[in-house]
């Protein structure tokens, strides 16, 4: 019998048929998958099929809580989390050899009065929200009615992409406990056609590929493009970026797909021996922040009319002929131009949506955009020509006719708080359009006459942020002028959004979202951010200390003696750069490695070490996050470029690897 990996909806609401199909399909372990807030991963605890009783079946399990001991016995604090299954969700078996017998159920995460504990369900009642608002709108424009089997949603497809590293290379401590590199090399090779788009990958990488594109499959998951990216490693690591794009379909299920293919993408590389890597990588001769080549999510967004029997797209609204205006060489409808005005009106409640550690290295100047808020508009022959010249990598929005590519969301994103918040942006612009039509009718405008006027008023709204010039060149301050807005450093920075009453009321009053959920999602990101920069620092001064061990620098030594005549000056010169440098590395890394009584460089020093120290000790995040972004983030970039100037003097890190 051919293996299913996915269980049919009929199975879902009988536990009977369901215990059945799991032992047809040597199915022998069950569990519910859960979306945490601030993972770009599923989690999930599965139990023995003899285990999952009709009760885990219908009402979903409880999540772990904690037990202590009480002087012989114990005593089991209950989380009091359920994770409900959800019929519509995908039920799947990931087509790993050594997965193949677990069955995964999205599910969501919900306290016992309901209230939503995962970042999956409030994506859904917000996409239901918006598509009501879409209802009225349609209906006061005269347009078709919905049918029974159809639902208005909002359209979705991601372009992931990854590193892929040999698995030999993978040992190396910061891609062992990072999943990144975070010590630099040379930048990204020319972003071109002919360069990277066009390169047929090697053999490995095409098998790769084609297995990863075949796994999505067998789970129904389509990927219309797989690729080479103009991303490189670096010499220190034997790395290419690479790229899959998957179809689109309604938000929730194409998020869904988006963390199922990652796990998908992790298990294949491991078949094939590499390892796949979705964080960001620093270069040489850049400032804390700039020049990272990182791994993008762009996610590509619409609006359209679903039909439920069929699950295609009838109509997308973008193009739609009801809401196009009459003026001439306009290429988008009236549903385009408010979804760009809802991500500029809203545009630091979704950037705070998407920020993270890895997100605040690569969207900055000279890299994925300057600023948050640029767009272009142009129609698809527009974009086809461009390609061949200037890709415009300076905008962050773009929108062809048919959709609007949002390009910040870096690739361990988790898409569900951003698309909920952007599905709220867009339900109260598409609002603010229906009062203004009922109001022009009222007045005796035509439909196409208030239509005219809504499209004119939102499309000045956007308009200086609306680029056809290349601004890839500016600098942060230029970008900043340009575009009228002020982009946060960093995470902690863009987060206080939240703490701004006004900002965050749309996502009140929607009553899906309480302030108290605003609050959580911010301190569990802003947790999340802290934890993720100790763990860098951490590392980075492990690195610089085994990088100025005597013994290791004995070694280097020995090498180049073996290259260069011992009368050579440069040899000499050399090993009085290699010892300074050393020294002030060890300094950066942890002052106490420095032999002899207190001097003033060690007592100024804010060496790594230290600082972790400190912060370890602060309970509270925000003062925590203080500390990161005045000092930690500037020794660390000063201990990286010590520690790359070393690498390069040593002879490049390929010959540091060998040691």
């Amino acid at each position: 019998m051919e293996k299913v990996y996915t269980a049919p909806d009929n199975i879902k609401n009988d536990y009977n048929l369901f215990i059945k199909w799991c032992l047809q399909n040597n199915i022998k372990e069950v569990g519910h998958a859960v979306a945490p807030l601030a993972s770009s991963k599923l989690r999930c605890k599965p139990v023995n099929i003899e285990e999952f009783s009709k009760k885990l079946f219908e009402n979903g399990s409880e999540l772990d809580g904690s037990s202590f001991s009480t002087g012989g016995g114990r005593v089991v604090h209950r989380s009091m989390v359920m994770a409900k299954p959800d019929s519509e969700g995908r039920w799947f078996v990931l087509p790993d050899e050594i997965r193949k017998s677990t069955l995964f159920i999205m599910s969501d995460m919900e306290s016992p009065q309901g209230s939503a504990m995962c970042a999956r369900k409030p994506l859904a009642d917000s996409v239901r929200y918006l598509e009501n608002s879409l209802d009225r709108l349609i209906k006061a424009a005269g347009g078709e009615k919905r049918l029974p089997i159809e639902r208005y949603a909002l359209t979705v497809g991601y372009e992931k992409e990854f590193f892929i590293v040999p698995k030999d290379q993978s040992s190396r401590t910061d891609i062992k406990y990072l999943g990144q590199t975070i010590t630099g090399g040379p930048g990204p090779i020319n972003q071109n056609l002919r360069g990277v788009y066009l390169t047929i990958p090697k053999r490995d990488e095409e098998a790769l590929l084609s297995d990863i594109v075949t796994d999505l499959a067998k789970l129904g998951i389509t990927a219309v493009q797989k690729h080479l990216e103009v991303g490189q490693t670096g010499n220190e690591i034997r790395g290419r970026q690479c790229e899959i794009v998957l179809k689109y379909s309604d938000a929730i299920t194409a998020t869904d797909n988006d963390l199922i293919a990652r796990q998908i993408i992790e298990d294949a590389c491991d078949r094939h021996g590499f390892k796949a890597l979705f964080g960001s990588k620093p270069f040489t001769d850049d400032t804390e922040g700039e020049g990272i080549n990182g791994s993008g999510k762009h996610t590509n967004l619409s609006l359209g009319r679903y039909n439920l029997a069929s699950k295609e797209f009838t109509e997308n609204f973008f193009e739609s002929k009801l809401f196009y205006p009459s003026a001439a060489g306009e290429n988008i409808s009236l549903i385009g131009i408010a979804m760009l005005a809802a991500m500029g009106r809203k545009w630091q409640v979704l950037d705070a949506s998407i920020s993270s550690r890895g997100n605040d290295q690569r969207r900055r100047p000279g890299f994925e955009a300057p600023v948050y808020l640029s767009a272009f508009i142009g129609n698809t022959s527009e974009f086809r020509d461009s390609l061949a010249q200037d890709r415009n990598r300076s905008v962050s929005i773009g929108i062809s006719g048919d959709k609007l590519e949002w390009r910040t969301p870096g690739a361990n994103t988790p898409m569900y708080y951003p698309l909920a918040f952007l599905s709220l942006a867009i339900a109260e612009v598409l609002d603010e359009i229906t009062l203004n039509i009922e109001a022009s009718k009222k007045s005796s405008k035509t439909i196409q006459e208030a239509i005219d006027l809504e499209y004119a008023r939102l499309r000045q709204e956007t308009d200086y942020f609306v680029v056809s010039e290349d601004v890839y060149e500016l600098s942060q301050q230029e970008a900043e002028e340009r575009f009228r807005c002020k982009v946060p450093k960093n995470t902690p920075d863009a987060l206080k959004i939240f703490d701004e009453q006004e900002k965050i009321d749309f996502l009140i009053k929607s009553g899906i979202f309480t302030e108290e959920m605003v609050k959580a999602f911010k301190m569990v990101q802003l947790e999340t951010y802290v934890q993720r920069v100790i763990a860098e620092a951490m590392v980075l001064s492990d690195m610089a200390k085994a990088l100025g061990n005597k013994t290791f620098q004995s070694s280097i030594m020995k090498m180049n003696v073996l290259e260069l005549n011992d009368m050579d000056p440069r040899l000499e010169q050399r090993k009085k750069n290699l010892g300074k440098l050393n020294a002030e590395l060890l300094i950066c890394a942890d002052s106490s490695y420095i032999d002899g009584e207190e001097s003033e460089d060690k007592t100024k020093a804010k060496d790594l070490s230290g600082l972790v120290r400190r912060i370890k000790n602060i309970n509270n995040a925000e003062e925590a996050a203080c500390v990161i972004t005045e000092d930690l983030l500037q020794a660390m970039y000063k201990t990286r470029k010590i520690y790359e100037k070393m690498v390069d003097l040593m002879g490049g890190s390929e010959e540091v690897a060998k040691l």
